[in-house]
Formats: C-alpha cells, sequence, structure tokens
C-alpha cells in the first residue's frame, strides 16, 4: 500500500504541474495578521485554514522544493492560539489537526517531536477518550449514531488516521477506536429490514429532515462507511487489528456490493440509502454522480482497493481499480466534477488516481486516466480563491506537487487514501 508513493508521474508534464503548484504555493507564503478580521478557528483548522496551509509548505520544504522558512511561518500561526479539544475538535480541527501537522514536519525538524507532540498526544487522546465515552452510551442504550461519530471529517475514523501516524500506536487508545469502528458495523437490532449499525436516524448534514424521514445509511468517504473501511483496512494492513475486524470489512464490502448501480460506462455506488431505497427493486439512480473522494466512486473504489490489499483478494482489487478507471474515463461522470478543489474535484480524482495506480499489479489503465484531467483541473483554478487545503490552492498544490515528487510527509493520510 503506497503511503509515500508517488502519484502517477508525469515526467512530460513535471514541471509544468510543479510550476503551477509553485505559483500556489507563493500566493499563500505570508500568514494573515492575528487581529479581529481573521475567525478565531482559522489558524487550527486543516479543513480550511492554517494546518493545512502549513501542511503544503512542509511538505515542500521536506522535498526540497522550498526552504523551511516558510513552512515555520505558517507553524507558528497554526499554534499561535489556545488549541480546541471540544466537540469540534477531530483530524480537521483543534489539536488534533495539530498534532496531524506536527507528525508532518517532525521527522525533518530537530526537536519539534520532543517539545511538542506529549502535550498534542494527551490533548488528542482526552478528544478520543470523550468521544468514546459518548459513542459507547450510545450504543448501551441502542441508538442508532450521528455521522459524526464515526466519520472522517469530525469523528473516529478520522482520529484513528492520527492515532496511526504515531512512532507507536499501539501505546494509544487506537485499539479502542478499533473495536468501536467494528461495532458501527454491526446490526443494532432484528427489524425486518436489518439495518446496518452505521445507519443514522438524521440526514447527511446531521439534521431532521423529511427528505431523509426514517435516516439513511451514507456510503461516502468524508461522512460515511468507506471511510471507516479505509481505515479498518489501513490499520490491518499495518497489523493493527480489533476482535472481529476482518469480518467488519467483509461486511462493509457486502453491504456495497449490495448497493452497487451498474451503469452503461462502469460500476459506481449511490451517496447513500435511505428507506424507501431498501425496498425499490431495480436501479435507485438513473445515471452516476459525481466520482469524486468526498463522495463518489473515486473514494469508494479507493477503499475498496485498501481493503482488497488487506484481505488479500485480487479478484476485489482488480473490481476497484477497474470501476475507476472507467469512472475516470467517462464524459458524462467528469462533467459533473466542476471545481479544482481536494474535496470534490480534480485534484482529489487525480491524486487517488496515482495511488491506485502505485497500487496496482497493473498501473498502466489508471495511470492513464491522469494526464487528460489536468487540463480541466488547471481551467478550473480561474475561479479558485479557497485558499484552504479541503476546497482550495493549498489541497490543490499539493496534488499537482505529488505528480512529480513522491510525498515526503503523508499529508494525504488525512484523506484515508494512503
Amino acid at each position: 500500500m503506497s503511503s509515500t508513493a508517488p502519484a502517477a508521474r508525469l515526467p512530460a508534464d513535471s514541471e509544468a504541474t510543479e510550476q503551477i503548484a509553485d505559483r500556489l504555493a507563493e500566493e499563500l507564503a505570508v500568514p494573515p495578521r492575528l487581529d479581529d478580521r481573521l475567525p478565531g478557528w482559522w489558524p487550527q483548522s486543516l479543513a480550511h485554514g492554517g494546518v493545512g496551509i502549513a501542511l503544503l509548505h512542509i511538505e515542500r520544504a521536506a522535498s526540497g522544493r522550498a526552504s523551511w522558512s516558510t513552512a515555520q511561518l505558517w507553524l507558528r500561526f497554526a499554534t499561535s492560539s489556545e488549541l480546541s479539544i471540544g466537540a469540534n475538535a477531530g483530524l480537521y480541527f483543534g489539536a488534533p489537526a495539530v498534532e496531524f501537522m506536527v507528525h508532518a514536519a517532525a521527522p525533518h525538524l530537530h526537536g519539534l517531536a520532543e517539545h511538542t507532540l506529549p502535550a498534542l498526544q494527551e490533548a488528542t487522546d482526552r478528544v478520543i477518550g470523550h468521544r468514546l465515552e459518548a459513542a459507547r452510551h450510545r450504543l448501551n442504550l441502542r441508538r442508532r449514531p450521528a455521522l459524526a461519530e464515526f466519520d472522517v471529517i469530525r469523528g473516529l475514523a478520522g482520529l484513528s488516521a492520527i492515532l496511526l501516524c504515531r512512532d507507536d500506536p499501539a501505546t494509544g487508545p487506537l485499539d479502542q477506536v478499533l473495536a468501536h469502528l467494528v461495532a458501527v458495523t454491526e446490526p443494532l437490532s432484528e427489524e425486518p429490514d436489518l439495518l446496518p449499525g452505521w445507519w443514522s436516524d438524521l440526514a447527511p448534514d446531521g439534521s431532521l429532515s423529511v427528505a431523509f424521514t426514517g435516516g439513511h445509511a451514507n456510503t461516502g468517504m468524508a461522512h460515511g462507511i468507506a471511510g471507516v473501511l479505509a481505515v479498518l483496512a489501513v490499520a490491518l494492513q499495518r497489523g493493527f487489528a480489533a476482535t472481529g475486524q476482518a469480518t467488519a470489512i467483509a461486511r462493509i464490502l457486502a453491504w456495497l456490493d449490495r448497493w452497487q448501480q451498474q451503469g452503461s460506462a462502469s460500476p459506481w455506488w449511490p451517496y447513500w440509502i435511505t428507506r424507501p431505497m431498501l425496498h425499490t427493486s431495480g436501479p435507485i439512480e438513473r445515471r452516476p454522480q459525481r466520482p469524486s473522494w468526498c463522495y463518489g466512486t473515486l473514494g469508494v473504489a479507493r477503499a475498496q482497493q485498501l481493503a482488497a490489499i488487506a484481505l488479500g483478494d485480487p479478484r476485489r482489487r482488480a473490481h476497484a481499480e477497474g470501476a475507476a478507471a472507467a469512472a475516470l474515463s467517462d464524459p458524462h461522470q467528469l462533467r459533473l466534477i466542476n471545481d479544482s478543489s481536494l474535496c470534490h474535484g480534480y485534484a482529489g480524482v487525480v491524486h487517488i488516481a496515482g495511488l491506485m495506480a502505485a497500487d496496482s499489479p497493473t498501473p498502466h489503465t489508471l495511470a492513464s486516466t491522469v494526464a487528460p484531467l489536468l487540463e480541466p483541473l488547471t481551467r478550473h483554478l480561474t475561479n479558485q480563491q479557497d485558499p484552504g487545503w479541503m476546497e482550495g490552492k493549498a489541497g490543490i498544490a499539493l496534488a499537482l506537487h505529488a505528480l512529480a515528487v513522491c510525498p515526503h510527509t503523508g499529508w494525504d493520510r488525512a484523506l484515508l487514501i494512503a
């Protein structure tokens, strides 16, 4: 499994893409002033603020593309305010996000780990402890979860990614988190519909909605079960397994198999399954949706590829790789992508395609899909104003940089794709 393997590298175009990455990084070289105009949350946000931009400059410095001075400016900026360990803290915000950032920089900056990681790890472990306590209480009451309990963005799947970055993940609460994620895959009751344990009574945005009466099962990487699948697979591949972890992976895969749709160009998976869909015969959507990281075929396919590698399942591995390659060769699906971001745009699909190619025994098919995507990626940059990692320039620059240089910092582990 490639965590530091290159994405599909393009020797003829690598300098051109690196120059675009350079320009984006230069636009983000100087942190803003900390004053009343800047939201207090901004410095410690991986998704939309200082932590994410720091990751860009850390990666560029670690790979020799830039000096460490800019990265250190952003490291100081990201740690300039009191770090959150509240209900909003997770992989993408607060003390856990800052810990993830420090893990990226620590191998390259002498003394950083010793001076900062003990306190950050303690803070992250406190966040995880509170989340596990609430999750166990919910399970004891036989209630259905909110997506924020287990997802990548806000929940325990994302927090697992931080634990896996530590020098010795086994010394922290990783085993407890994995055990709970296994429990999330188990049905809560023997009701006729036999809903999966990750079925939520809420809408995807966490609200009660008449559009989601009876709740839904979320398929996506960002907020759904594909993110849980990915982290269980990565942990298993690295030798960290809770009781029943392989069975949990198989349970998720069976659900994805059940709801796989077969389009004219490729197989694909709906963003979510609702109560009415449970009783629908035949296709539940007419055409594939956007094939992005957050929701869509590329994220779900990468999670399945990781699971296949962990389980030693070459047939599923080939199926996942074929689904991704077909989606990225389908003009209809590509037209649904309307920005350049990591989250739901071209940068995300380009980077996933490269990682999947690097992990494939037949890499050419997936690697060949990357070059045609660079033109729409760069074209959409003209409308890109967001500076951030998840939906803006920092994440796009990292994906472009990875086309030319093997990643040195594991920045993409925050997407649960590596």
